[in-house]
């Protein structure tokens, strides 16, 4: 099972690969599942009440609950480092799943495991669930619409989390249309000489770069070095 981790590790020369938790989704006729945005609601409703049950009661056994476990295995089989949770309150309030954040949040603690945040949007809900623990986060996959190419935007999530900017990754938006490698590496680069110092970048949805017109991820890849770099497009012609 470690077979697409480690291909990753050994030809994408990733460090780290982790295991979504919600996030977006194409699936059709499911319960609790927008078909054309997001799976969250479903992964919390198997995850979160199937621990704690229907009542959203603590339980001194929750973190070694069948389902748990399981995920634990899973984690472990495909080789990954930690779990990403990615949740996107839809067809239930952010209130309602805060309790399936932590449970999640304090399983990657009690098993070892790297722990990162996707929040969505929403920040007051994301800082006061951040300020009610002291669980340890690896670092926060700011989303497009949570910045939208704002550098205080990114600060401001930063101090959210009690993180420094530089374990902020910053999302760009290729939904709507593509984005090229120029226009992330500018928006980088202009982060940059604003005294912004993300610590990565990515693109919002994965089937998107492969929309026309299409660029390859090792050029998507160059553009964001080079702008996490401080290197403008203009500074690449000769």
């Amino acid at each position: 099972m470690h077979g697409i981790t480690d291909r990753l590790r050994a030809t994408g020369g990733f460090s780290n690969v982790l295991l979504s938790i919600g996030g977006g989704g194409l699936i059709k006729n499911q319960h609790n599942i927008d078909p054309g945005h997001s799976v969250s609601d479903e992964d919390f409703m198997a995850l979160y009440f199937r621990a704690y049950g229907a009542n959203y009661g603590p339980s001194s056994t929750s973190l070694t609950s069948p389902i748990l476990t399981s995920l634990g295995k899973l984690v472990e089989g495909i080789g990954a480092s930690g779990i990403d949770v990615d949740m996107e309150a839809l067809f239930f309030s952010y209130p309602d799943l805060a309790g399936g954040v932590s449970l999640l949040s304090e399983w990657a603690l009690h098993q070892g495991v790297q722990l990162t945040w996707t929040p969505y949007e929403v920040q007051q809900f994301w800082e006061s669930l951040r300020k009610s623990t002291s669980l340890p986060l690896s670092w926060a996959n700011i989303q497009p619409p949570a910045w939208s190419g704002n550098p205080p935007a990114l600060t401001s999530w930063a101090a959210s989390f009690n993180l420094p900017v530089g374990s902020i990754v910053a999302g760009f938006d290729n939904t709507d249309g593509p984005i090229s490698p120029a226009q992330i590496q500018q928006s980088l680069a202009e982060c940059v000489k604003q005294g912004v110092n993300p610590g990565g970048a990515y693109p919002w949805t994965y089937d998107a770069l492969y929309s026309p017109p299409t660029w390859s991820p090792k050029e998507m890849a160059t553009a964001m070095t080079n702008g996490l770099a401080g290197k403008l497009p203009a500074d690449d012609v000769s």
